[in-house]
């Protein structure tokens, strides 16, 4: 028998973008009182305890005025955990050209782990990634004692998942080193 955990994508909403985030940054110019109807399914998802959320490479100027991506935005994750949310977040693909914009691989991923992501989806160059988390003194498991940010870095799929307060019964999740 084998668990799955769900995902709810692609917060804080996809749906009013005009580009498409693998070829460009979208931006979504609207208010945030419009924003709040797009953040309604996943109030919903966070109610029924889903596992994890993935962020958008989606700029909303509404949410975050320097216009920083929602992957790569404290404002933007931030609001996401005052709703209520502790599972894992989860980035969308750090290949796509919306969070590359002129970025390194490494500081693509140094900015959204800032942010507070939990989990790297498809990170280039996943070497030159640790090397730089090294530069900066990070280590898989590493959490910084700096209030302004956060960092959870584990360099597997797996470790996230032996943290998470997994609604799973079965009795090998409840133990993380009979994980493997």
């Amino acid at each position: 028998q084998r668990a799955a955990l769900a995902c709810a994508k692609h917060y804080p909403g996809h749906g009013r973008t005009t580009a498409d985030s693998h070829a460009t940054l979208p931006v979504v110019e609207t208010d945030a009182e419009t924003m709040a109807l797009d953040r309604v399914p996943f109030d919903a998802a966070i109610a029924a305890g889903v596992a994890s959320i993935m962020s958008a490479h989606v700029s909303f100027p509404a949410l975050d005025p320097d216009g920083t991506p929602g992957t790569f935005s404290a404002p933007i994750i931030g609001a996401l955990r005052a709703r209520g949310y502790h599972g894992l977040v989860v980035s969308d693909a750090l290949i796509m050209e919306g969070a590359r914009a002129g970025l390194t691989p490494a500081d693509a991923a140094l900015r959204a782990i800032h942010a507070g992501v939990d989990l790297l989806l498809y990170p280039e160059e996943p070497l030159s990634v640790a090397r730089r988390y090294r530069e900066f003194g990070i280590t898989p498991s590493c959490r910084s004692a700096a209030p302004e940010s956060r960092y959870v870095i584990e360099l597997s799929f797996v470790a996230p998942l032996k943290a998470m307060r997994c609604c799973c019964d079965r009795p090998d999740w409840k133990n993380p080193s009979t994980l493997s």
